[in-house]
Parts: C-alpha cells; structure tokens; sequence
C-alpha cells in the first residue's frame, strides 16, 4: 500500500548506512508544550511501550517537549512519596516536641485540610471559567502548571505547621497556668492572625 511505501522512504532517510540508528521527526498542528500535546505523548509513549522489539533495537522519544514531558511524568510518580515522606517527618517531629502521639495524628490531619482547600481553590479558580468575566486577565486560562503542585505542597505544609505549632504551643501554656476553657483562651489572641495567614 501507499503507506507502507512512505515508511520504507521515511525509513530510507532516517536509518544510517549500518542500519543501526533511525531518527523519526513529528511535527505537531498544536502547542508541544500544551495539555493535547502531553496527552499525546502518553499515547504515543504507551504505543512504544507496547511495540515488542525482542531486544533487536530500542525506541524512545526526544526533543524538548518529550525531554518536559518526561520530566513531569517522573516528577509526578515521585509526588507520593514526597507527601509520605513530608507527613513522616511532620509527624516525628511533633511526636518529639510536644511529646504526644495524638498530637501529631492532629497535625497531620490539619495540614492535610489546608493542603487540600488551597488545592482546591486553585483548582476553581484557574481550571473553571467563570471567574473570567470579572477578572479579564484569566480568559484563555484553563489550567496551571503541573509544578504548581510540586512546589506548592511543601510550603503550605511548612505555613500550615507553622501556625498548628503556634496555637498548640498556646493551648498549652493556657493548661498549664489552670484554665479551664484553654482552647477558648488560646483561640481569643491568636485566631484571627491563623485564620488570615
């Protein structure tokens, strides 16, 4: 057929005269650095994944935007463990401040929420349209970056600790000195500061 023979020439073209190496070049009717084009990527990467050489030759992608792509998608395999390993040590160290072990079940549940509302923010107001009639500078917008995640996590993890430590170090010293209401009182002069940051 017609396109068996547009392969042996583009095999032709590609292959050096040891047979050994063969460069095959896409070009793309969309943004390389878009969400279609990682979605065909990971179509593509699943097709080559699922092409059986028998060990006679190897195929891989390159380029710039496979080079990214590549990068996100082992970045984003690696994304749990750097959740489980934040939680871990968030977890050790406020067993060993305030030496406790439901404390930090606590703090790790809290953080969790923090993490998850400002997650979800961000995914309401970028992914979704209809903040774009008030503010203009969105339309067009439809997604943020995949390291938004990445760099994200482990700083609302450190302000969402920082101001658990703040109010539980209160709670505490308002035990110690006999209230009975301790909370309350810890709350009255730090809360609205915590809730505002």
């Amino acid at each position: 057929s017609d396109s068996s023979a547009d392969y042996r020439a583009l095999w032709n073209k590609t292959v050096d005269a040891t047979q050994r190496a063969g460069l095959i070049r896409l070009t793309v009717n969309f943004d390389p650095f878009s969400a279609e084009a990682n979605a065909f990527l990971n179509h593509l990467n699943d097709g080559i994944n699922s092409f059986d050489t028998q060990g006679a030759f190897s195929i891989g992608l390159m380029g710039a935007s496979s080079t990214s792509w590549a990068i996100m998608r082992k970045v984003m395999e690696l994304f749990p463990l750097q959740i489980g390993i934040t939680f871990a040590i968030i977890f050790v160290l406020i067993a060993v401040v305030f030496r406790s072990i439901s404390v930090p079940f606590r703090m790790i549940l809290t953080v969790s929420y923090t993490v998850a509302v400002s997650f979800g923010a961000g995914v309401l107001i970028f992914q979704y349209t209809w903040s774009h009639g008030v503010w203009t500078a969105m339309k067009g917008v439809d997604s943020y970056s995949w390291t938004v995640p990445i760099f994200t996590f482990s700083i609302l993890c450190a302000l969402a600790l920082d101001f658990n430590v703040f109010l539980l170090t209160r709670l505490v010293e308002m035990h110690e000195l006999g209230y009975a209401p301790a909370a309350a009182k810890a709350v009255w002069p730090t809360g609205r500061n915590i809730s505002f940051a």
